[in-house]
């Protein structure tokens, strides 16, 4: 007996460290987006103007309707605009919001990490806390639609990681944003 103490030692310790790696479905996870990081080909759509006959994203009128949310939903579904150095949600974007709060909510195993952007007006410190701001400002509204809190992440990138290069208006524009990505 004494002898068979020394051997069930490591087959125990062994055991015990397999039991401790991660499992699917427990444990951490890497989350990844489709493609990558970055502007997908063609770059990102327009932002949003003050069309009645469009949610405001993509050309005008270019998606009219129900819009998907989850991780079915098109590029032009996961990006919510903001103004210049502003952190509010524009009434616009509040329908791609709610698509994808209305995701969450019934799937509730699901995860979305909100991106907040900015241009590359103002400092690389300011941008970051303006993008924390306004991805924060889409997770107060989720929230407020009823998304649990623990489904959501937000993530700040500032001006590091433009959607289109240039110095002009209408990069700007689109650089204000929030990604949301599962």
């Amino acid at each position: 007996m004494k002898r068979a103490i020394p051997l069930l030692l490591p087959a125990l310790l062994g055991v015990v460290l397999a039991g401790c790696a991660s499992s699917p479905g427990g444990g951490s996870e890497t989350i990844t987006t489709e493609g990558g990081y970055g502007p997908p080909p063609g770059g990102y759509p327009t932002p949003p103007g003050n069309q009645t006959d469009s949610y405001g994203i993509g050309q005008p009128g270019a998606i009219q309707g129900q819009i998907t949310g989850g991780p079915a939903a098109t590029l032009e579904e996961r990006v919510v605009y903001f103004d210049y150095d502003s952190a509010e949600v524009r009434a616009e974007s509040r329908p791609i919001v709610q698509a994808h709060a209305g995701y969450l909510i019934d799937n509730p195993r699901a995860a979305v990490i909100l991106e907040g952007h900015a241009d590359e007006q103002g400092s690389r410190e300011y941008n970051i806390g303006l993008g924390e701001r306004r991805a924060d400002a889409v997770r107060r509204l989720m929230g407020a639609m009823g998304v649990a809190p623990q489904q959501m992440r937000v993530v700040s990138y500032g001006e590091e990681r433009p959607a289109v290069g240039g110095s002009d208006e209408e990069s700007y524009s689109l650089n204000r944003r929030v990604e949301i990505v599962y």
